[in-house]
C-alpha cells in the first residue's frame, strides 16, 4: 500500500491546523510543521499511516493510547495538545508541542560521545519521566536516542531539558497492525529479548534500551558487533540479543581498541540492565537511574555545554518526493544497513525464527532461503525495502519535532564528504640545474617512490610502513577554502598525519578565546591542503561553550562550520592520512639544526639534540644583573644538507626573563624556559609541517605555553601570493616551480589584486637571488626581480597579478 498523500502548504487540516511545510516521512507516519489556529501557536502534527487509518479499532485505538503521555506526570513527556480522526480523510492524527533543540542521536553525532556529568544529567532527567510512566504502568517499549529529546530549557540555572518523544506509538501500532501475534514494533538495536519473544513488555523492558543507550552515550558506539560489521544480517543481530553472552562494557572496549575510561562500577550496572531474565533487571527507570547516579560525577559545567548553540540537523532525515512516490508501506521495513537498525519497524515473526533457526545450526529456511545473507544486497525475507532518503539538513526548530517520525530514514545523509577531484600528475621535465654553491635540496629516488618512508620512520611509531603511491597533482587539484580560517597559534596541537601522496595533512588544535568571560574552547580536527597550507575540512571534536559566550565569535563560527567527529574516522582512510613519528632527519637526508648563539649574560642556553626534532633550554637567567631587560634570544631554525644550509624559521619565546622570575615556584625550583620544534615530513620529503612549542617553567596556575605550526620545504622558502591570476594560474606556477627543483611553500589565496605581477627576493640573501632567477627562466611572465625586506623567513615572493591570467 502507498504512502499516504502529502499535505500541501497552506492546507487546513482537522479544521484547526493550517500546514507550514513537511518536516519528516517515515512507514510509520508523517510529521508536519503546522499553525494551531486557534491559538495561533505552532505545533507538531503527528499523521499515521493509511493502513492503521483503515482498521477502525486501530483508529479509537490510537487516539486513546496516543495520548497516554499527557497522563504522565512529568515535565519530561512530550506535551500533547491534542489527537483525533480527520473527518475527511479518516486519518488519525496527533497534536505536540513544537520543540527547540535536538534529540540526543543528533547531539552525540555532532559532538561524540558524552562526558561523565552530561550522561548524568542526561539519564537524571531521562528517568524522570520514565519513572513516572512506569508508576502509572505505562511501558514506552522504543526508548533510543532519536526519541529522547534535549529542548532548550526555559528556566534559569537549567542546562537543557529533555523530552522523551512517542510514548504509546509502538504499542498501538503493534495492536493494530500485526499480521500475527508473534510479529513486534520496535526498532531492533535497542529491543529487549521480551520484545523479540513476543512476550508482554514491563517497565524492565525500558531498563534493557536504558543500558544499552548509557552504553552508547559514553562510547560513541552501539554494544552490539553486528552494528559495527562491514557486512551482517539482522538475523546475527538478533541471535546475539537473544542467546549470545552478554559480555560487560570493559571487555568490548578492549575488543575495538577503545582506550575511553568507563566510569567505575559502569559494567555491573550496565550487566544488570542488560540481564535477559526481566525479572533480575532493575525493577524499573527510578531504580536503574538511582544506580547509575551513584556512578556518575556531578559535572554543571560539562552539562551545560552538551546542547551546543549551532543548529544540529536531526539523526532521522525526510523522505524525498520520488522516494515517497515509489515508497509502499514500510511498517515491515528493517533497514538494510546496520545504522538503520535504529529505525521502528514491525519485525515479522519468520525474522526472529530465522535468527533462531541460525543459532541452532540450520544452513537454510523452510523455503530453502539461505541465512545470514548479505543486508547490503538485499531485504530480510519478508521485510519491505524503503525508498532512498533526502539528504539535506533542516532548521533548529524543525530538529525538535523531526525525531517524532516513528521510522528513521537514516543518519549522515545531510553531510557533505565531496573533495575536489585530483587530477593525475604528469611526469616533470628535468630539473633545472643551480650553480654547484645554490644546489636546491631534492627528495631522493626512494623517497619519491616511498621506499624510503618505509623505514625508521614507521618502526619509531609502531605503525606497519606504508609504501606512498605515484604524487597527485598539488598545482591542478583546486581547493575550496573554508570560511573560517583559525590562527595558527593554539593552545595545543597534534599533528595526526600526511595523506599518502603528500597532498593533504591534517592537525588537530584546541583553541580558547582568553577575552571570553564565560569558557570559550574549541577543538578541531582540521585538514589542510599541502600546496596552499589552507584548511578545507573541519572536524568538530569538542566545544566548550558558557551561557553568555558570544554565539558568533570566530570559534562559534567554525564550529557551525565543522563536521561530526563521528564521520572523522571515514574520511581519514578516504584520504589515506597515516601518522607517523617526528624525524630531524627528513627522507631527503637533510636535517634541522638551530644555528649556534652566544647564552645571553648571566644565562645559560643550551640546545640538546633529538631525533624528532631540535630542542633548546634557556635557564640560569635567575642570577642576571639586569633580568628586567632579558628576553629571550631569537634561535634560527636551518635546514642543513651536505654543504648547503637553508633558514626555515625564526624561534623565541615571547616572554622576558622577568616575566619567568615573576612566577610563584617552590624552594629550590629554578626556572627555566624551553622548547622544541617537531618536524613531520611528508612522504616525498619535500614539505614538512613544524609543530613549534614553548613552555616557562614553573607552570603556575596560568601556564606561559605556546604553540604554533607553520609549513616549510626542504630548501629554499618561495611563496607565491594569488593577487588576480587564478588559484589554478598559482598551481600551474607552483608545479613548474617545483618540477625546477623549487617545491613551493605555500601559496597564498587571501590576497587583494594586482593589476601587475612581481618577483620579490629578499635584502641581503646571495643565494635568494639565484633562486630568482630559476624562478624566473620557469616563469617567463615575470618581471624583473625587486630586492625588499620580506618577512616570514621566506626567500623568494612571487605575485601573480591579473596580467598573469591571460
Amino acid at each position: 500500500m502507498a504512502l499516504a498523500p502529502r499535505l500541501a502548504a497552506g492546507s487546513i487540516f482537522a479544521r484547526d491546523f493550517k500546514i507550514v511545510d513537511l518536516l519528516a516521512e517515515g512507514g510509520m507516519g508523517a510529521v508536519y510543521r503546522v499553525e494551531q489556529l486557534s491559538t495561533r501557536k505552532p505545533r507538531a502534527l503527528k499523521l499515521v499511516t493509511t493502513r492503521l487509518a483503515s482498521d477502525p479499532k486501530g483508529r479509537q485505538r490510537f487516539v486513546r493510547e496516543a495520548t497516554v503521555g499527557a497522563s504522565i506526570d512529568s515535565e519530561h513527556v512530550v506535551e500533547v495538545i491534542g489527537a483525533g480522526i480527520d473527518e475527511g480523510s479518516g486519518r488519525p492524527w496527533l497534536a505536540m508541542e513544537l520543540l527547540d533543540g535536538a534529540d540526543l542521536g543528533a547531539v552525540q553525532l555532532h559532538q561524540g560521545a558524552l562526558q561523565p556529568g552530561q550522561l548524568r544529567e542526561v539519564i537524571g532527567q531521562l528517568c524522570h519521566g520514565l519513572a513516572a510512566a512506569h508508576r502509572a504502568g505505562v511501558v514506552h517499549r522504543d526508548l533510543k536516542p532519536a526519541n529522547v529529546f534535549v529542548a532548550r530549557s526555559r528556566r534559569a540555572g537549567v542546562p537543557f531539558t529533555i523530552k522523551i518523544l512517542d510514548f504509546g506509538i509502538a504499542k498501538v501500532v503493534q495492536e493494530s497492525g500485526s499480521r500475527q501475534e508473534t510479529d513486534t514494533v520496535g526498532s531492533p538495536l535497542w529491543m529487549a529479548p521480551e520484545q523479540l519473544n513476543a512476550e508482554q513488555p514491563r517497565p524492565a523492558t525500558d531498563v534493557w534500551a536504558l543500558g544499552l543507550l548509557g552504553f552508547w552515550a559514553l562510547t560513541g558506539k552501539h554494544y552490539w558487533r553486528s552494528a559495527h560489521a562491514t557486512s551482517s544480517t539482522v538475523q546475527a543481530l538478533f541471535v546475539e540479543q537473544l542467546f549470545k553472552p552478554i559480555e560487560p562494557p570493559s571487555v568490548r572496549m578492549e575488543e575495538w581498541d577503545d582506550e575511553s575510561v568507563l566510569p567505575e562500577g559502569f559494567d555491573a550496572w550496565f550487566l544488570r540492565c542488560l540481564d535477559r531474565d526481566p525479572q533480575r533487571r532493575y525493577v524499573d527507570a527510578e531504580a536503574a537511574s538511582e544506580a547509575l547516579m551513584a556512578l556518575l560525577p556531578v559535572d554543571d559545567q560539562a552539562a551545560s555545554t552538551l546542547l551546543p548553540r549551532e543548529t544540529l540537523p536531526p539523526s532521522v532525515g525526510r523522505s524525498s518526493p520520488s522516494a515517497a512516490a515509489e515508497a509502499t508501506t514500510s511498517e515491515t521495513t528493517v533497514r538494510t544497513d546496520p545504522t538503520g537498525w535504529n529505525a521502528s519497524a514491525f519485525v515479522p515473526a519468520e525474522a526472529i525464527a530465522a535468527a533462531r533457526s541460525e543459532h541452532e545450526g540450520e544452513a537454510t529456511r523452510a523455503d530453502g532461503g539461505v541465512l545470514g545473507a548479505d543486508l547490503s544486497r538485499g531485504p530480510v525475507p519478508g521485510m519491505h525495502q524503503p525508498g532512498p532518503p533526502r539528504t539535506g539538513a533542516s532548521p533548529l526548530v524543525i530538529a525538535g519535532v523531526v525525531a517524532l517520525a516513528v521510522a528513521a530514514v537514516g543518519v549522515g545523509v545531510w553531510l557533505n564528504r565531496s573533495e575536489p577531484a585530483e587530477v593525475a600528475r604528469p611526469q616533470p621535465p628535468p630539473k633545472i640545474q643551480l650553480p654547484p654553491d645554490v644546489e636546491i635540496p631534492a627528495a631522493s629516488k626512494e623517497a619519491e617512490t616511498g621506499e624510503a618512508n618505509a623505514g625508521s620512520e614507521s618502526a619509531e611509531s609502531g605503525t606497519p610502513p606504508k609504501v606512498a603511491v605515484v604524487p597527485e597533482d598539488l598545482a591542478l587539484a583546486r581547493v575550496v577554502p573554508l570560511r573560517t580560517q583559525l590562527n595558527r597559534k593554539a593552545h595545543a596541537i597534534e599533528f595526526l598525519g600526511w595523506s599518502a601522496a603528500g597532498h593533504r595533512f591534517a592537525l588537530r588544535a584546541e583553541y580558547r578565546d582568553p577575552r571570553s568571560e564565560q569558557p570559550n574552547e574549541l577543538t578541531l580536527v582540521q585538514v589542510h591542503d599541502a600546496l596552499t597550507g589552507t584548511m578545507i575540512e573541519s572536524f568538530l571534536w569538542d566545544r566548550t561553550t558558557g551561557a553568555s559566550s558570544r554565539r558568533f565569535s570566530k570559534l562559534g563560527k567554525a564550529a557551525a562550520e565543522a563536521k561530526p567527529r563521528t564521520v572523522w574516522k571515514e574520511r581519514r582512510e578516504e584520504l589515506g592520512i597515516a601518522k607517523q613519528a617526528p624525524r630531524r632527519t627528513s627522507p631527503a637526508g637533510g636535517s634541522l639544526r638551530i644555528a649556534p648563539v652566544p647564552s645571553p649574560e648571566g644565562s645559560a642556553l643550551t640546545m640538546p639534540s633529538s631525533r624528532r626534532g631540535v630542542a633548546f633550554h634557556w635557564a640560569g637567567f635567575e642570577a642576571a644583573t639586569e633580568a628586567a631587560d632579558l628576553r629571550m634570544p631569537v634561535l634560527n631554525l636551518e635546514y642543513e644538507q651536505g654543504e648547503q644550509v637553508w633558514p626555515l624559521a625564526e624561534l623565541a619565546a615571547p616572554w622576558s626573563a622577568s616575566e619567568v622570575l615573576a612566577r610563584p615556584r617552590a624552594e629550590g625550583e629554578a626556572p627555566a624556559v624551553t622548547g622544541r620544534v617537531l618536524a613531520h615530513w611528508s612522504p616525498q620529503g619535500r614539505r614538512a609541517v613544524l609543530l613549534f612549542e614553548t613552555d616557562a617553567r614553573p607552570d603556575g596556575d596560568t601556564p606561559l605555553t605556546r604553540r604554533t605550526w607553520t609549513l616549510r620545504t626542504a630548501g629554499p622558502q618561495v611563496r607565491i601570493l594569488e593577487a588576480g591570476a587564478g588559484q589554478r594560474r598559482a598551481r600551474e606556477a607552483a608545479l613548474a616551480l617545483e618540477a625546477a627543483g623549487l617545491p613551493v611553500t605555500e601559496i597564498s589565496l587571501r590576497e587583494p589584486e594586482a593589476a601587475v605581477s612581481e618577483l620579490r627576493v629578499a635584502r641581503g640573501h646571495a643565494r635568494a637571488r639565484r633562486v630568482a632567477e630559476t624562478a624566473a627562466s620557469t616563469l617567463p611572465q615575470l618581471p624583473a626581480a625587486k630586492t625588499q625586506r620580506i618577512r616570514g623567513g621566506y626567500e623568494v615572493v612571487i605575485v601573480l597579478g591579473q596580467d598573469a591570467a591571460q
